[in-house]
């Protein structure tokens, strides 16, 4: 059996993606929403950062090892705030010691300080060091990237549908649209195919024809939503949109309860995948 990959972090011993995962979990849940790192564990961050933000797709590596490159000298702050669309707890990085929203003022002359104050929302969760080979968010391969297009166009269906159900954000528990049983989305993807008489990989390579060549890709990718359909591209998202409404329902979940259905039909998904993996094999 081969030997797991170790990496170091935060001058522990060389650990396994599991561990490093679980000490980081372990830590953000310590400190909590609005901590600010100090010196000493915001170096250990930029170690981190500056050792596993990574990619290894060509293409997209100037927005991710080359942003962190660039922005790196001017972090002067690392704190833990709430995602502003789904509410996560999340690392911001800033350009300033000054996260209050008045400006710095002189102790001598009482004036205010001007200065150009920037935030970067790294996503430390896609280092290396955790799990996966880089290959998230903008580096997806083009099958899951055309996937999370497909959900995001309909991400406003399924707010009007809670909405319609009486479920408001600021006054409700967080609650998930979550597909019921025999009209997942998968389910419903399927049949789409099935009405535009399109394999997934001809309908993929339509919509992404080429790994890492953005400008040919009929999708984009935007940081905190995910991959979309261009603005020059409502045909087809327009025509998936409409048959996803007619074939969709939905029911209100918790979304602990939404993650953990999500994560068992994955499991389940790949344990079949690989036993179908093994029985093609004992028969070569």
């Amino acid at each position: 059996m081969a030997k797991r990959e170790k990496f170091s972090i935060w001058g522990r011993e060389p650990d396994t993606k599991k561990g490093c995962y679980k000490f980081m979990q372990e830590k953000k849940a310590t400190w909590g929403i609005d901590y600010i790192l100090n010196v000493e564990e915001r170096q250990h961050m930029k170690n981190l950062m500056r050792n596993y933000y990574y990619t290894p797709l060509a293409s997209a590596q100037p927005f991710i090892q080359g942003r962190w490159k660039k922005a790196e000298d001017q972090i002067k702050t690392i704190a833990i705030k709430y995602g502003p669309i789904f509410y996560e707890p999340r690392y911001e990085f800033y350009n300033s010691d000054n996260l209050c929203p008045f400006p710095k003022r002189d102790p001598i002359t009482g004036k205010d300080i001007e200065e150009e104050r920037k935030m970067w929302d790294f996503s430390v969760a896609r280092c290396i060091c955790f799990g996966g080979n880089g290959l998230v968010h903008e580096s997806l391969p083009p099958k899951q990237a055309v996937r999370d297009a497909l959900r995001n166009a309909t991400a406003p269906d399924r707010l009007q549908w809670k909405r319609d159900q009486g479920y408001h954000a600021s006054t409700h528990s967080k609650m998930d649209a979550h597909h019921v049983n025999g009209k997942e989305f998968k389910t419903i993807y399927l049949k789409f195919l099935g009405a535009i008489k399109k394999t997934e990989d001809e309908f993929v390579s339509s919509i992404y024809p080429e790994h890492g060549n953005f400008e040919s890709a009929k999708i984009e990718y935007h940081g905190m939503i995910g991959w979309e359909f261009k603005e020059n591209e409502e045909k087809c998202k327009n025509a998936w949109i409409i048959f996803h409404k007619r074939n969709s329902e939905y029911e209100l979940i918790n979304p602990l309860e939404h993650r953990k259905i999500t994560s068992e039909a994955i499991k389940f998904d790949t344990s079949i995948r690989n036993q179908f993996k093994e029985k093609i094999t004992d028969e070569l």
